[in-house]
């Protein structure tokens, strides 16, 4: 099967939870993408409603609205104690961990329960080209680097500066939402339908499955689940690979094996793209942080609003935290994935190009052949209109080490402190490649 629960294992009472249990779901195959989660608790304070946590990421909630006269009987107080979710996999990692957590009306949390499982999303579509995901934090060089790939005659790259038309990532996203199961009891269900800018979820009818195992309902349910979710992947693998083929037929002499495009450290797309093409080549970009802070502001300086910043940081004291998290999420991503990719480093790429690049494409498995590896490096050396206008220092190589002269110190001083060997898992300040003969694909 697709999906298979290891285990759903109850995490017991504590200070605050008197008493929970899980019902569902069970150790075993899951029938589709999506499997139930029903089960209750209670709590010694008030318990408003139960979240789903994946990766640190809340995926889905829900209230405790479901009666539980059972519970009630052997336990006394209101019958209002239980819940269920139908819980999508789509986007999640292949061996996944959920967690359970009660959330009580004055905001805290416990967790009374943990599912294991683990899936693998597949689709009919046999995919000529793969991808080849660029993942960095803002500001790192990554429009650099994909203007390099672009050079190579197996890579397609969108080349609208500053290559970041996500058409992989938006069909990718196309599925999750798909394929996401909808509470059509909640108003906020169908809050999209009138936007004409946003794709809502497929109004798919997951209904309880205590109540309505057996019925007809339930039955196109666990078909949509199946079925239709890997109809969504096969159609968006399809998009995708029409939209890069022919873009490539006016840029490329020969039909190129890999597209590539851009992701942040944090991007949950990924996961479904590694299932749908297992061939995936990862390339991981990282800067020196204190540069990253120091282009970071002087962009959203030059533009006149926070475009970076500030959408996510309002003070200089949540920007560094926010780098620093970006750079972690890097980490553990390279920590795992490091056998299907290469690890780059902004300031090599930029002092001598000619050896990280070579040693990105055989760590790629990718021609690297002097010829091309010149090409990529002379694309580096290309000046545009629009790349003057990306840029925030006079030329590339003043872009290394530039915090000395942008930072004052008392931004400095916050920066020793957060970004303090914040790389060591990386290579620290020496790694000139960050590849090794194990980690080719």
């Amino acid at each position: 099967m697709a999906v298979q629960i290891s285990s759903a294992t109850l995490l017991g009472s504590d200070d605050l939870i008197t008493h929970a249990y899980l019902d569902y779901p069970r150790a075993g195959p899951v029938d589709g993408y999506v499997f139930d989660a029903y089960g209750w608790v209670i709590g010694k304070e008030p318990v408003t409603e139960v979240e789903f946590v994946h990766e640190g990421v809340v995926i889905a909630c829900c209230d405790l609205n479901v009666q539980r006269p059972d519970v009630a009987r052997a336990f006394g107080g209101s019958a209002r104690v239980g819940f269920w979710k139908a819980i999508g996999t789509v986007g999640l990692a292949p061996t996944f961990t959920i967690r359970v957590r009660a959330v009580l009306q004055d905001g805290r949390q416990r967790e009374i329960a943990e599912i294991r499982g683990t899936q693998q999303l597949t689709s009919a579509f046999t995919s000529t080209m793969q991808p080849i995901t660029v993942i960095s934090p803002g500001r790192s060089g990554s429009s650099l680097l994909m203007r390099m790939l672009a050079e190579h005659p197996d890579v397609v790259v969108h080349e609208r500066f500053p290559y970041e038309q996500r058409v992989c990532s938006y069909w990718m996203h196309f599925v999750q939402v798909l394929a996401m199961p909808v509470d059509t009891s909640r108003a906020e269900s169908f809050e999209f339908w009138t936007n004409r800018r946003q794709l809502p979820p497929f109004p798919s009818f997951f209904l309880d499955p205590v109540l309505f195992e057996d019925s007809v309902g339930a039955a196109v349910d666990r078909w949509y689940a199946s079925n239709q979710v890997e109809e969504f992947a096969r159609v968006a693998q399809a998009a995708v690979e029409s939209f890069y083929r022919r873009y490539a037929r006016r840029r490329k002499s020969t039909a190129p094996a890999f597209f590539a495009e851009k992701f942040a450290p944090a991007d949950h797309i990924r996961s479904i793209i590694r299932q749908l093409y297992p061939r995936t080549r990862e390339i991981f970009l990282v800067r020196e942080p204190r540069d990253t802070l120091a282009s970071v502001r002087a962009f959203d300086n030059k533009r006149g609003f926070g475009e970076f910043a500030g959408q996510l940081a309002e003070t200089d004291e949540q920007l560094v935290d926010l780098i620093r998290r970006s750079i972690l999420d890097l980490t553990r991503l390279w920590k795992s994935r490091s056998r299907y990719g290469a690890l780059l480093r902004y300031e090599e790429l930029i002092r001598s190009p000619a050896e990280p690049i070579h040693a990105m494409l055989e760590a790629l498995d990718l021609d690297s052949s002097p010829s091309i590896v010149d090409a990529m490096a002379k694309a580096a050396d290309e000046i545009t209109t629009d790349v003057n206008a990306h840029r925030t220092s006079p030329d590339v190589a003043s872009s290394i080490g530039r915090w000395q002269r942008d930072l004052e110190p008392r931004v400095q001083k916050m920066c020793d402190e957060a970004f303090g060997g914040l790389l060591d898992e990386l290579g620290g300040n020496s790694f000139p490649t960050g590849m090794s003969e194990n980690r080719r694909i």
